[in-house]
């Protein structure tokens, strides 16, 4: 009777929970609205089969970096070494020789510069390679080279052009010099904005050398000033005299000591230094990267006499580094400044070494060590042995020449009009990639 009455309990029960209990869900209306959300989502041709397979992993940007590099400095080592109208036939350029030449003072304020000589005087100090460089005083005497500014008698000179605060800048209504961001100048019949770009180089002539102090182009000191991202900033609105090669050109000519019995001239060129490299490409993936095949602590260079990369070297893999610190950033300057001036130089002269050190010996960690890139040039006006891509006068070699010939008799302002950019490129799009553009 007891086990009756529990299984009629039991009974009971499960009538009771089964009416209480809601059914299972039915899926086929989920099924049916993510169908139709994925088919709003997507495009139809995605589902094609020619899109089968796997997705191909996106890019290495240190990669790209690299091989744009590479690129770039062996188009740049080979225009080196070859003559005006070869050199302009393999960069696809109406000319090589820059339009801009001299000490250029007239030319610089014109363009918006503050180019003064008390504003020099106060940045002597940075010549002073003892003071401001720990260990560049043995690096400068093991080169044979003076360490000392001209303010203590050295040889060398410091210059401080600024794009902005110059005398051709506009007033506001109180005759007072506006704010960086406001400031404006006319020239060639329209009105341009200043950058709030800069370069501190330094010159010593006696011993050929240039010194990449402090760079900020035209093109990222633009983007900040203005507010605006860097793909914003169009050329044709910044100072046509604005290349890195083009002002040290003009700081070339200038050097207080050009009159000396002590000064061999403009032609005797032997080598360019970029100090304290920031220029994340360079420093973090270029130099980086070349470091750590040879075995560098985290990458880093090591003080004086550091590591030597020889273009041209037989070693293949030598050869690209060295077309990889040609065409970064701060190798492009060193690279224009001999391909554009051929003719004051004397000759085709060209980059043959570089040397990548640190001018402070103590490791404090992984990103405190700032590369120095010497850039070692040779002037014997010899074609190199491993320049074999000498290009032929061919019709369109001739064509130019006719045409460069028209230009010199047209005046060298007429060859203005045509800017040439070096372009230095970043991560995330913060550089401007397209063709050769310089700055930093």
């Amino acid at each position: 009777m007891k086990l009756q009455i529990a299984i009629l309990l039991c009974a009971l029960l499960g009538l009771v929970l089964g009416r209480l209990e809601p059914p299972p869900p039915d899926h086929r209306n989920d099924l049916n609205s993510s169908y139709a959300l994925f088919n709003a989502t997507y495009p139809k041709d995605w589902l094609s089969p020619d899109f089968a397979g796997d997705t191909p992993p996106p890019e290495d940007p240190d990669e790209k970096i690299w091989r744009k590099a590479v690129c770039r400095g062996e188009k740049l080592l080979k225009a080196m070494v070859l003559d005006e109208i070869d050199s302009s036939v393999l960069l696809s350029w109406p000319y090589t020789q820059s339009p801009w030449d001299g000490p250029m003072h007239d030319e610089l304020v014109k363009w918006g510069y503050n180019d003064d000589e008390e504003l020099h005087d106060e940045y002597q100090h940075l010549c002073h390679f003892q003071d401001r460089f720990q260990n560049a005083r043995r690096a400068l005497e093991a080169m044979g080279v003076d360490w000392r500014s001209t303010e203590v008698g050295g040889d060398n000179e410091c210059f401080a052009l600024f794009h902005y605060n110059g005398p051709n800048v506009k007033l506001d209504n109180n005759g007072r010099m506006p704010a960086v961001r406001h400031q404006r100048y006319d020239a060639d019949g329209r009105e341009y904005r200043v950058t709030g770009g800069h370069a501190k180089i330094g010159i010593n002539r006696r011993s050929g050398i240039v010194h990449y102090i402090d760079r900020y182009s035209a093109e990222s000191a633009a983007a900040h000033t203005w507010g605006v991202p860097a793909e914003y900033v169009q050329s044709e609105d910044l100072p046509k005299l604005r290349s890195s090669s083009d002002l040290a050109w003009a700081l070339w000519n200038r050097h207080r000591d050009s009159s000396s019995s002590r000064d061999p001239g403009i032609k005797a060129i032997n080598n360019f230094i970029a100090w304290h490299i920031v220029n994340t490409d360079t420093a973090d993936v270029i130099v980086r990267r070349i470091l750590t095949r040879r075995g560098a602590l985290y990458g880093m260079p090591d003080p004086w006499p550091g590591h030597d990369v020889i273009a041209g070297s037989d070693d293949d893999q030598e050869a690209e580094d060295a077309a990889a610190l040609i065409g970064s950033p701060n190798g492009i300057g060193p690279a224009y400044f001999l391909t554009q001036h051929k003719r004051q130089l004397g000759c085709a002269k060209f980059i043959w070494k570089i040397k990548i050190w640190a001018d402070d010996p103590r490791y404090k960690g992984e990103d405190v060590l700032e590369p120095n890139l010497t850039f070692y040039v040779d002037g014997s006006c010899t074609t190199p042995s491993w320049s074999s891509a000498k290009l032929g006068r061919s019709g369109q070699g001739r064509e130019r020449e006719m045409q460069r010939a028209g230009e010199r008799r047209g005046g060298e302002d007429k060859r203005r009009e045509f800017v040439r950019e070096h372009v230095i490129w970043g991560r995330g799009g913060g550089g401007i990639d397209v063709g050769f553009k310089d700055g930093r």
